[in-house]
This record gives structure tokens, C-alpha cells and sequence, in this order.
């Protein structure tokens, strides 16, 4: 009799677990420009970190300079060393965490010491929240002491990280580049996607 419908459990397994690993991530994206400064074709690029090796945070600065590498590079351009790039990015990051206690939630789970068991169970508990902030700056190299194009990226308060957020934020900011305006995006992503 079981093995009628181990494929329905199967598929409801498969189902729950896709529907409590995807969520909704909400950014806004705000990009503008210095309207005096002349922005070229040329798709020429170095990247340029703000700190140095060993710093705290200094990790999640080089993931994050690997991403937009990666982004401008899915664009068509071209890395360079710094004395021949066109453009020179960097980024600068801030994550402002806080705690909200006394929040109720409702939980599906599954146990699989003695078969498979489905339950729910109502949670009263703690929860850690992040504000999460990303600035990409375009510099020239012809006046390197002022940007080009700044996008600041921010989310609401969300329960991931920087790391698993940051790989669908900067590809959508950098697609921007050197656009100026305002972006409200919500997007369907899995937690464990990279």
C-alpha cells in the first residue's frame, strides 16, 4: 500500500522543502552620476579595495569585489591593470543587525530518525534581522578623487546574510551602469542558491 503512494509523498516532500528555502528578497537599488563628468564607451575596469588584508570584514569586501568583477565582466567588459582601466570600482558595505524578541512563527518540519514524519509546530522565540547596505563606486581615471556613478543597494530587514544576498543585488546593480535612477525590486530567490 505504501509504495502507491510514495510518489505523492515523495513530490509533497519536495514541495515543502522548495517552498520553506525560496522567499521573496526586496532592494532598492538608487544610482546617480556626477553630471559634469563624461562617461565613455570605453569598457575598461580594475577593481580597488578599501582595506587591507587581514582587516575585519575584509573577506566579505573581496567576495563582494569578486561579484561585481564577475557582473561587469557577464556585461562585456574587460579587466585591466589600474594604470590602463577606464574605470575603477569599488565597493563599501554596512550591516546594521538587530534582534526582535517575542515573534511568533509557524513552522513546517520533517523528522527522519524512525520513517518520515510531516509536522508544524507554533515558535515563540528570538530572531536576528539584518539592515544590509551596498555602495558601488565607479571612479576615472582622470579625476580618481571623485566618482563617476554611485549605486547605493539596501534591504529591508531580512534573516540572510550579505554574502547569499549580495549574488542577486550587485549583478542587477551593475546592469544599471551608468544609468541614473531608482529601482524597487522584488525578487523570488532560493537561500541556497549561488
Amino acid at each position: 500500500m505504501f509504495g502507491r503512494y510514495k510518489y505523492i509523498l515523495v513530490l509533497l516532500i519536495f514541495m515543502l522543502f522548495n517552498w520553506g528555502c525560496a522567499y521573496h528578497l526586496r532592494y532598492t537599488v538608487s544610482a546617480d552620476r556626477q553630471n559634469d563628468m563624461e562617461i565613455t564607451e570605453e569598457k575598461t575596469f580594475a577593481m580597488k579595495p578599501k582595506m587591507q588584508n587581514g582587516d575585519r570584514g575584509s573577506s566579505v569586501e573581496a567576495e563582494l569585489l569578486s561579484l561585481i568583477e564577475e557582473s561587469l565582466w557577464n556585461n562585456g567588459w574587460m579587466k585591466t591593470s589600474a594604470r590602463d582601466a577606464r574605470y575603477i570600482f569599488s565597493v563599501y558595505y554596512v550591516t546594521q543587525e538587530s534582534r526582535i524578541s517575542g515573534e511568533f512563527k509557524f513552522r513546517t518540519y520533517m523528522s527522519g530518525k524512525k520513517g518520515i514524519y510531516l509536522g508544524s509546530a507554533l515558535q515563540f522565540g528570538k530572531s536576528e534581522y539584518s539592515d544590509i547596505t551596498i555602495t558601488i563606486t565607479a571612479f576615472s581615471q582622470e579625476v580618481p578623487q571623485a566618482y563617476i556613478w554611485t549605486a547605493q543597494c539596501s534591504t529591508g530587514p531580512v534573516m540572510q546574510g550579505i554574502k547569499p544576498l549580495a549574488r542577486h543585488i550587485i549583478p542587477f546593480a551593475i546592469s544599471k551602469f551608468p544609468q541614473e535612477g531608482t529601482w524597487e525590486i522584488r525578487e523570488k530567490v532560493h537561500l541556497h542558491e549561488s
